[in-house]
């Protein structure tokens, strides 16, 4: 047994010792190894990612960023709030240590431009992006209505930019696919760089 799995002699006999479970156990391996999995709503709970991104930067101050230890993002999200996706994303573009996105089965969204804004982006072979407008709703009278519309557009406009600028995707191709719910393979993902490269063993990103 790997002297971290090992129980102290002094706790075998203790039948009052609450042991950690399997999943705690699991985090706490991966986070050690600065490996962290984006598989909830993008939302509050995301802070938690920005958290170790920003923890990691100050450890590693005076290194030079080449001779850092990469962080990976696992992805596995249906995408989630704009404004938590921003800040994760300025989070991610701002970080001197680099940080690796790896998108493992679905990156939906707004999970979908935090998986672009990696330094270095992977994903699986059977992975999916999926690209879309979003949804939006308002309520009140028309000004504030028309404000919220006006407001919305405005970050379409953003997002759509941002896209662009991360991507090799044909503008005119976006603006026709981006209607619907566009869901981009690994092959096709591959052909217009929205990743680097499509893994075929899990030693490239661990």
């Amino acid at each position: 047994m790997s002297e971290l799995f090992q129980i102290p002699l002094e706790l075998q006999s203790d039948q009052q010792t609450v042991l950690p479970i399997p999943d705690e156990i699991s985090y706490y391996v991966l986070e050690k190894d600065r490996k962290i999995y984006l598989d909830v709503d993008v939302s509050p709970d995301i802070m938690a990612i920005q958290r170790m991104i920003l923890r990691w930067n100050m450890e590693d101050r005076g290194i030079d960023p080449k001779e850092r230890k990469p962080i990976h993002i696992y992805i596995m999200s249906y995408g989630g709030d704009l404004n938590y996706m921003w800040s994760t994303i300025d989070m991610i573009q701002t970080s001197e240590t680099p940080i690796y996105t790896v998108n493992v089965g679905q990156a939906d969204s707004a999970a979908a431009l935090i998986f672009m804004s990696g330094h270095k982006r992977f994903m699986m072979p059977r992975a999916v992006v999926v690209i879309h407008e979003g949804h939006a709703s308002a309520s009140g009278d028309s000004t504030k209505f028309l404000d919220a519309s006006d407001s919305y557009r405005q970050e379409l406009k953003r997002m759509k930019e941002y896209i662009l600028t991360r991507t090799q995707i044909p503008p005119r191709l976006l603006s026709k696919k981006r209607n619907n719910d566009w869901e981009i393979d690994s092959t096709q993902c591959l052909e217009y760089h929205i990743c680097d490269a499509v893994i075929d063993n899990l030693s490239e990103i661990i």
